[in-house]
């Protein structure tokens, strides 16, 4: 007999015993009233820690950005220095500035009378609106792609403007030479003490693109949360056969150019960073607000949006 069967052997010869069976039995009596009990502490042990765990994780991602302490500018001051780069740069992408300054203050619109959910409760996604998403401003010329974007927003569709638009497109070097004219007027405007220089640089590249401005820019003021800001620039924006350059100021005294232009039921939007956006008339709010939040969640704050109308 082999030494791995013996101990096999007498273990069965000792269960044989009668007082063996009485004890075996006890063990499996007890072991059949305990287990359960061990199994649901167990599970109300794992059940606390994941709690603990999720609150804890909660927790640390509501936390709010900390504001920067460095002072914040001044949003009435004007800077008479030639800015050399001002170019904001995100998680993914750059930002050009274009009109930092506030423009339009005599027309401001007023959105007071807009009765709207509170920003919090209304959940918009940006990449619903999406119909060709490029980012085309690595050159950091936004002013000068949405310039460009205007002038041939009725031709083609959205991915053969994004294709004139993009690093290889012919709209690519259009847009480099539009936004160097915005460049050299904003200089001009700066060392002749222009009382308005953005103001001056936009009309020179609208007007260089063959618009001319149908009226004074307005500024719309995000003082009441982006739905309020987004629905006083969709009354404006989304009405038929309506071409805008926009720029979207940012709290930083920095901005961003971009466009849009609304044809019969459609509103589409342009913005060099992420491309081509649309949707009907009466979507054009949620769009535009989704737009506001996904710079607001990159801390850029849209302090206001001023609009130039161009025809």
């Amino acid at each position: 007999m082999s030494g791995g069967i013996a101990p096999a052997c007498m273990l069965w010869n000792r269960m044989a015993h009668p007082d063996t069976h009485i004890s075996i039995l006890g063990y499996l009596a007890s072991f059949l009233v305990e287990e359960p009990r061990r199994k649901q502490s167990e599970a109300h042990m794992k059940i606390n820690i994941a709690t603990s765990s999720i609150a804890i994780l909660h927790h640390q991602e509501n936390h709010a950005p900390k504001a920067s302490s460095a002072p914040q500018p001044e949003h009435a001051q004007t800077n008479q220095q030639m800015p050399l780069d001002l170019a904001l740069r995100s998680k993914t992408r750059g930002i050009h500035p274009f009109l930092a300054l506030m423009l339009g203050d005599k027309g401001c619109v007023s959105s007071s009378n807009v009765n709207l959910e509170d920003d919090s409760t209304t959940q918009v996604n940006l990449e619903d609106f999406a119909v060709a998403s490029r980012d085309v401003n690595r050159n950091n010329i936004c002013a000068g792609l949405s310039t460009e974007w205007l002038v041939m927003s009725n031709s083609g569709d959205a991915q053969s403007r994004m294709d004139h638009l993009d690093h290889n497109g012919e709209g690519q070097s259009n847009g480099a030479q539009r936004h160097q004219v915005y460049d050299n007027a904003l200089a001009s405007a700066l060392s002749n003490d222009d009382e308005a220089p953005f103001f001056t640089a936009s009309t020179a590249v609208i007007e260089d693109a063959g618009f001319s401005l149908r009226r004074e820019p307005k500024t719309a003021r995000a003082s009441g949360g982006s739905a309020q800001l987004a629905q006083t620039l969709a009354n404006d924006l989304a009405q038929t056969g309506r071409k805008h350059l926009l720029s979207l100021r940012f709290a930083s005294v920095q901005g961003h150019a971009i466009a849009c232009s609304c044809e019969g039921s459609r509103f589409k939007l342009f913005d060099p960073n992420l491309g081509e956006f649309q949707s009907s008339r009466s979507e054009a709010p949620q769009m535009l607000k989704a737009l506001i939040d996904h710079y607001n969640n990159l801390n850029y704050d849209v302090y206001c949006v001023n609009e130039f109308r161009v025809s």
